[in-house]
C-alpha cells in the first residue's frame, strides 16, 4: 500500500477521537465550576454522599460513573460531576459522527451532523452541568451506530446493541422508547439471523434486562415488577397523572411549542439541511431498516414528550434531536447533489463555520435582547444570581456560582438552631452546601412542596426557633398557611416575624 494512502486511512480512523477531544475542549471551559440548582444539585449531593434515590430519580449507571469521577483530584465534587457531563457529551458527538458514517453519509455530512448536535441548545446546556442526559445521549448514539453497523455477515454489533438494553434502561427511563424501533429492526432484518443467533439474541436480551431488573429491585427495595413500575413512572413524587396526559385540544399549542424547541436547537442552516433530508428519509427507511428504526425512535420520543406534561419536558425531546442531527448530515449530502458549488472548499468551510457560529451568536444575543426589553417569555423563575433568560438561553455556565453563593450567604444569616424552609431548587443548593461542604452547622433545612401547610412544618419545631423562608414565590410556597405573620428580607432569606 502506498504510504500516503495509508496515512490518510489512519487519519480517518482518528476522526472520532479528534472530534471527541475537540468537543471536550469546547465543553470543559464552559463547565459550571461548582454546584448549581435543582436536579443538578440533587445529583451532585447524592453522588458525593454515596447515596442513590430509592425511586425513579436514581439512575444507577450514571451513579456508578459519578462515583468514579469523584476519584479525580480536580475541583470540588460538584465540578467533577459537571465534568462527567462534558465527557459524556463529547462521546455522544463522536459517536454521532460514526453513526452518520455507518448510515452511508459522507465524511462532510457526518461532520455536519456531529457539529449540529454539539451546539444544539438542550444538548449543550446539559453538557456543562451535572445531569444524566448527556450520558444517556452517548449510549443512544452508540446504540444507533450499532444498528447501522449491523450487516448479514457481521451480527456482532446487533448483539452488543441488545446487551446494552439493560444499562440503557438504568441510565434513563426513556430507553423504553427503543422498543418499537428495535422490534421494527428485528422484523425487517429477521433473515439476517440464523436460528443459533436468534437464541443468542434472546439470551442476551433476557440476561441484560433481568440484570437491570435485579438492580432496580435492590434500589427500590420492592418486588421486581413493582420496582420497574416505580422506576418508569415515579421521580420522587408520583408522576403517573402526567404520564399519559395527551390532549387533542392542546395539540396545536404543543406542536407550536415543539416547533419553537426545534428552532432553538438548530438556529442555523442545520434546520434547512434537516428539512431537505426529510424528503429523502422515507426512501432511506425503505432501503435500510436502521433508518426506519431511527425514525420510529424519533416518533416514539415525540409522542412520549407530548403526552408527559411536566415543566421540564423540553429535555425529553433529546433523542429526537439526535435523530435530527443525522438528518442534518443526510441533508448535507442531498444539498451537495442539488448544488455542486457546496463541494468547493470555501463554500464547505463557510457553511460548516455557520453551523457552529449561528447558534452561538443566537444563544448569546437572545438573553441580552430580552433583558433590554425587560421580558421573560419563558416565565422562568428568578433566583438569586440567576437571571432567567441568560441562565436558560445561554448554555455555558463558566464562572457561574449563583447557587453556591446563595447557599453560603444564607447560612451566614441563619444562626445554629434555626429553620430554613425551602422549595426544591434552593433546598438542593442549601443541602449540598450543608452536607458536602459542612456549611450551616445546626441549621435545619426542610423541603416543602407548593401546597404544603407551612404552619404545620413550623409547629414541629420549638416555639422560639428562628424561622426563614428561602423565597416567597407564591407558586412554590403556600404563604396563606402562615396566617398573620410578617416576612422581612434578611440577605437572600426571609425571616418570619411573629
Amino acid at each position: 500500500m502506498h504510504p500516503i494512502h495509508a496515512a490518510r486511512i489512519d487519519t480517518r480512523r482518528l476522526a472520532p477521537l479528534l472530534l471527541f477531544f475537540m468537543a471536550l475542549l469546547f465543553y470543559v471551559p464552559a463547565l459550571a465550576p461548582t454546584v448549581v440548582w435543582s436536579d443538578s444539585a440533587h445529583l451532585q449531593r447524592m453522588a458525593a454522599q454515596g447515596l442513590i434515590d430509592r425511586d425513579g430519580a436514581g439512575r444507577p449507571v450514571w451513579f456508578v460513573a459519578a462515583r468514579l469521577m469523584l476519584l479525580l483530584p480536580v475541583g470540588d465534587p460538584a465540578y467533577r460531576l459537571n465534568l462527567l457531563s462534558a465527557l459524556s457529551a463529547a462521546a455522544a458527538v463522536a459517536l454521532t459522527h460514526q453513526a452518520a458514517l455507518a448510515a452511508g453519509i459522507s465524511r462532510r455530512g457526518a461532520l455536519a451532523a456531529a457539529l449540529a448536535l454539539a451546539v444544539s441548545h438542550t444538548f449543550w446546556q446539559h453538557a456543562v452541568r451535572a445531569e444524566v442526559y448527556a450520558t444517556f445521549m452517548a449510549l443512544i448514539a452508540l446504540q444507533v451506530w450499532l444498528w447501522f453497523k449491523w450487516r448479514p455477515h457481521r451480527p456482532a454489533p446487533f448483539f452488543v446493541a441488545v446487551a446494552l438494553l439493560g444499562p440503557l434502561l438504568l441510565t434513563h427511563q426513556m430507553a423504553a422508547l427503543l422498543a418499537p424501533a428495535l422490534l421494527f429492526l428485528v422484523v425487517r432484518r429477521r433473515a439476517w439471523l440464523r436460528p443459533k443467533q436468534w437464541f443468542a439474541v434472546s439470551a442476551l436480551a433476557t440476561v441484560s434486562l433481568l440484570a437491570a431488573l435485579l438492580v432496580l429491585q435492590w434500589q427500590m427495595q420492592a418486588s421486581p415488577i413493582r420496582a420497574l413500575a416505580t422506576y418508569l413512572t415515579h421521580s420522587g413524587v408520583d408522576w403517573r397523572p402526567a404520564f399519559f396526559d395527551f390532549s387533542w385540544p392542546s395539540l396545536p399549542r404543543d406542536m407550536l411549542l415543539f416547533g419553537a424547541f426545534v428552532l432553538l436547537q438548530f438556529p442555523s442552516p442545520a434546520l434547512l439541511l434537516a428539512a431537505i433530508a426529510a424528503v429523502d428519509a422515507p426512501r432511506r427507511a425503505r432501503l435500510d431498516a436502521a433508518w426506519g428504526a431511527l425514525l420510529l425512535l424519533a416518533l416514539a420520543d415525540l409522542l412520549f414528550a407530548f403526552a408527559y406534561r411536566v415543566n421540564d419536558r423540553y429535555v425529553f425531546f433529546m433523542p429526537l434531536y439526535g435523530a435530527l442531527a443525522l438528518l442534518v448530515g443526510l441533508g448535507w449530502d442531498v444539498a451537495e447533489r442539488m448544488w455542486p458549488a457546496l463541494k468547493m472548499r470555501g463554500a464547505y468551510a463557510a457553511l460548516m463555520a455557520l453551523l457552529v457560529a449561528a447558534p452561538v451568536v443566537a444563544y448569546a444575543s437572545a438573553p441580552a435582547i430580552l433583558l433590554r426589553l425587560n421580558m421573560n417569555p419563558l416565565d422562568v423563575r428568578v433566583l438569586p444570581g440567576r437571571e432567567p433568560n441568560r441562565y436558560f438561553l445561554w448554555p455555558p455556565l463558566a464562572g457561574y456560582r449563583g447557587a453556591a453563593d446563595y447557599a453560603r450567604a444564607s447560612f451566614a444569616v441563619a444562626p445554629p438552631g434555626s429553620l430554613i424552609i425551602a422549595d426544591y431548587a434552593p433546598f438542593e443548593a442549601l443541602s449540598y452546601a450543608q452536607q458536602i461542604e459542612a456549611a450551616g452547622p445546626g441549621v435545619s433545612v426542610v423541603k416543602v412542596e407548593p401546597p404544603d401547610d407551612l404552619r404545620a412544618v413550623i409547629d414541629t419545631f420549638p416555639p422560639d426557633t428562628p424561622v426563614f423562608l428561602a423565597d416567597t414565590d407564591p407558586r412554590h410556597y403556600n404563604l396563606a398557611s402562615l396566617g398573620d405573620v410578617r416576612l422581612e428580607r434578611d440577605g437572600f432569606l426571609y425571616r418570619l416575624v411573629r
